[in-house]
């Protein structure tokens, strides 16, 4: 637990000061996470027998980042969209192109993703802090914050939130497993505390941010759910490989995926949710 506190008392400030700056400090930042990120999936892919694609997967990466990075709104969307046609044609062509079909429908479905589930989602990371305007935060400091340091802070907040609840709750009053197929140790009473935590606290303390309370209450409640379904579905991916965690970059908490797994799930939700109602 010590190590815990350790890697969280040293790299959280790190993690909001990148957040705060954003610009190519944060877009840089998120990079080298997401390739290593990237180089974690790849390794728990070999213990299936899997080659995926590598070279596909870490040109996605640089491509959609490039294009978070310099490009803005519709603009941003409609050329990462382009970007993800692109390299899932690519992907399904690569075994043709390759001249070697055995495992070629395991190979293009790990590259997809690969393509889809690290770079792709954690491109979202920027693309939420380059939402434009600013927000009035932390009344009565009225301190005026970058609206998209907000959004992604608050992201980050609801899977934090959610993982602490989830913990304390279970293992205070945890009985009933919520999946034992996928991950042993979490439990209904724990995802549902977690949700609680998050719905209650991150509402107010978005609300506190400068979000409109309906517009946190909503985000906290998508935001807790999706998170946790991002937790399994990233729990499942190492139970198929029989690994424990996907990496050891951070001392106490795993590896880069396991980190960031709630927030892989939450920052696309977050970012699509603000553009549909214009926040």
């Amino acid at each position: 637990m010590s190590r815990r506190f350790l890697t969280a008392a040293v790299g959280l400030p790190i993690g909001i000061l990148l957040l705060y700056l954003g610009d190519v400090w944060l877009t840089v930042g998120v990079f080298l996470l997401a390739l290593a990120g990237l180089g974690e999936y790849f390794s728990a892919t070999a213990l299936k027998g899997l080659t995926p694609y590598k070279v596909v997967a870490y040109v996605s990466l640089l491509a959609f980042l490039l294009t978070a990075h310099f490009a803005r709104g519709i603009t941003a969307e409609a050329l990462l969209g382009c970007l993800v046609v692109l390299f899932i044609l690519i992907s399904l062509a690569a075994p043709a192109f390759k001249g070697d079909t055995s495992w070629a429908i395991g190979n293009s479905a790990t590259t997809l993703t690969a393509v889809l589930y690290v770079a792709f989602f954690f491109t979202f990371f920027v693309m939420l802090r380059n939402r434009p305007g600013t927000l009035n935060a932390f009344a009565p400091f009225n301190l005026n914050l970058p609206t998209g340091f907000v959004l992604l802070f608050y992201a980050l907040a609801i899977s934090w939130l959610t993982d602490t609840g989830a913990f304390f709750v279970g293992r205070s009053l945890g009985t009933q497993k919520l999946a034992p197929r996928v991950s042993p140790n979490k439990t209904l009473e724990g995802a549902v505390g977690g949700f609680i935590v998050a719905l209650l606290v991150g509402a107010l303390l978005g609300t506190w941010m400068g979000l409109p309370f309906r517009h946190a209450v909503i985000l906290a409640f998508l935001g807790s759910i999706a998170g946790q379904v991002g937790d399994l579905a990233e729990s499942a991916i190492k139970r198929d490989a029989g690994i424990k965690d996907f990496g050891h970059l951070f001392p106490g908490h795993g590896g880069v995926l396991d980190r960031f797994d709630s927030l892989l799930f939450n920052a696309p939700l977050f970012y699509f949710y603000v553009r549909l109602v214009g926040l």
